[in-house]
């Protein structure tokens, strides 16, 4: 019986790690309309399904907080304060984050697709 906890131990810690998106990330953020896309670089910091980070232009300039971050089964989740507030959940497939925003009234449809870069 020991043996079994200790295996499920593990396979759980295992599990965890798999889909930690701690690190830096960059991409493109753009109109669903296809009417243009500007860079945009992130970074995060993962506790267990708690999410935090900064996002920006360029690893440099950092200047909006996410908010409400997390990570349940792939699916990373967080706000952020820019021109209004914008609520985005992107999926995690092996070193890419893509996804679009959960648009407001009148606000536009816009993607995100960024790619892990080694620190």
């Amino acid at each position: 019986m020991k043996r079994i906890l200790i295996l499920f131990t593990c396979l759980l810690c295992l599990l965890q790690g798999a889909q930690d998106v701690s690190g830096r990330w960059s991409g493109t953020i753009a109109l669903t309309s296809g009417e243009g896309s500007q860079p945009i670089y992130v970074v995060l910091h993962q506790d267990g399904t708690k999410l935090t980070g900064t996002v920006g232009p360029t690893a440099e300039i950092q200047p909006v907080s996410l908010q409400d971050g997390s990570v349940v089964d792939g699916v990373v989740h967080f706000k952020y304060e820019r021109f209004g507030t914008f609520t985005f959940d992107l999926k995690l497939k092996e070193n890419r984050l893509a996804g679009s925003n959960l648009p407001l009234e009148g606000q536009p449809n816009v993607t995100i697709s960024v790619t892990r870069v080694a620190d």
